[in-house]
């Protein structure tokens, strides 16, 4: 398996082609990436708004639009996009970020039904609060990291945040996903948002 690391993918035709040619007959592509800006309404900045739009959403609308040939090809591959347990829920401070996960969720529903016709499946998860660096790599203290994770936990019944390798929800090409059309699957150690 194979993993690459694209952002900015609509960024040019000439990006897109050198995209497409290093990643000759993809079968799955898995939307993971996720930039998490915080703020209240007016505090939210137009890059902030930017850079959340282009990496949570628009990547994954360029990829899977680059990559649909491939993923087709061979009778049909897997898009799995990764959302999040919280996107439907209102969480102060996350509007920007869970808007752009629930428009991926309405993609992933409408790709979903666009694409079984040619063997695609399309393939949604939700993981709850999980232990990954993303708040840390979106500007986040380790303090506020902890204090926030501290009240986190309070609202998980498993009681402890999800671990990456040990929480997974399908396996790494999605293909336990089997004959499902369009399945959200909420990995959230039973979250009460």
């Amino acid at each position: 398996m194979t993993s690459v690391i694209v952002t900015g993918a609509g960024t040019g035709s000439g990006r897109r082609d050198r995209i497409a040619s290093a990643l000759p007959g993809v079968d799955v592509l898995v939307n993971n990436a996720a930039v998490v800006p915080n703020g209240l309404l007016g505090t939210i900045t137009q890059a902030q708004l930017d850079s959340a739009f282009a990496t949570n959403l628009f990547a994954p609308i360029h990829l899977a639009q680059l990559l649909l040939p491939s993923l087709q090809a061979g009778g049909g591959g897997a898009i799995v996009n990764v959302s999040t347990a919280i996107g439907g829920r209102g969480w102060p401070g996350n509007s920007v970020y869970g808007a752009t996960k629930v428009a991926l969720d309405l993609l992933t529903r409408t790709w979903a039904i666009e694409l079984a016709s040619s063997g695609v499946r399309v393939v949604g998860i939700a993981p709850g609060v999980t232990d990954t660096p993303v708040l840390e790599h979106n500007g986040f203290s380790a303090e506020r990291i902890a204090a926030v994770g501290k009240l986190l936990v309070e609202r998980i019944p498993l009681g402890r945040i999800a671990q990456p390798e040990g929480d997974r929800a399908l396996d790494r090409s999605g293909r336990s996903a089997g004959g499902f059309v369009r399945h959200g699957l909420c990995v959230a150690g039973g979250w009460r948002g």
